[in-house]
């Protein structure tokens, strides 16, 4: 029923528009193919499992393409009225309301609001037993090599398996298993850095500085400052 409608009013000229999850009912219209996109940041990778054609960018808080207009997470539903006020009224609009509803302009990325679940959705028991492996050695763990002991299969062969399974490559998922977990330390302790460098088994700060800046979009100071609470 609403698909057919939105492809008919796309057909009539109407811009069309998604907020959140809300773009995996626009994505099963068939009219993102091969149109940029984003959706809440924890559902980018079952969007594009499910819509391989859409050009995804799971860091964008907006995206416009033509008359395709999709944003993030919900409070991202406010950057996507105000690109739409801008479109037919104007910069000096935009100013006012965002001053008005104390909008912050500047969120260009969604990046830092993720959190990293690990996908255990699939059936094969070996690659599991590695997930538990990496999420519970971690801060051990400093390389493919470590992950490979004990496996029965080559290095090349395991990792397109491992990433068949849970979207992602070992090294990757090894990552945002670490900087998950710094990220609950600079959220919920006043540790140090480079004590929660090495805790999540990180041994040169430049690195972990480059992979967490990579992942969640910002620095983790950055971070601190802004889901610290205590």
């Amino acid at each position: 029923m609403y698909i057919p409608w939105l492809q008919s009013q796309y057909q009539k000229g109407a811009i069309i528009a998604s907020f959140c999850t809300g773009t995996f009912l626009f994505g099963a219209s068939g009219l993102l193919n091969g149109k940029l996109a984003t959706t809440h940041v924890d559902a980018c990778s079952r969007f594009s499992a499910a819509f391989p054609s859409v050009i995804l960018k799971p860091d964008q808080v907006v995206t416009v393409d033509g008359r395709f207009y999709t944003s993030g997470g919900s409070t991202s539903t406010f950057h996507l009225l105000l690109r739409l006020v801008q479109k037919y009224c104007g910069n000096e609009m935009v100013i006012r309301i965002a001053k008005i509803f104390a909008i912050d302009l500047d969120r260009y990325s969604q990046s830092y609001f993720g959190t990293f679940v690990p996908s255990r959705n699939h059936k094969d028991e070996l690659v599991k037993k590695v997930q538990e492996n990496l999420e519970t050695r971690f801060h051990e763990i400093g390389s493919l090599e470590d992950i490979m002991k004990d496996i029965p299969s080559s290095r090349r062969n395991f990792a397109r398996r491992f990433k068949l399974a849970t979207g992602i490559p070992p090294i990757e998922y090894l990552q945002n298993v670490r900087i998950e977990s710094a990220k609950k330390q600079l959220e919920q302790t006043n540790q140090n850095i480079n004590e929660i460098i090495d805790r999540t088994g990180y041994s040169d700060p430049k690195s972990f500085r480059k992979v967490f800046n990579k992942l969640v979009g910002m620095s983790p100071m950055e971070y601190r400052e802004k889901f610290n609470v205590r």
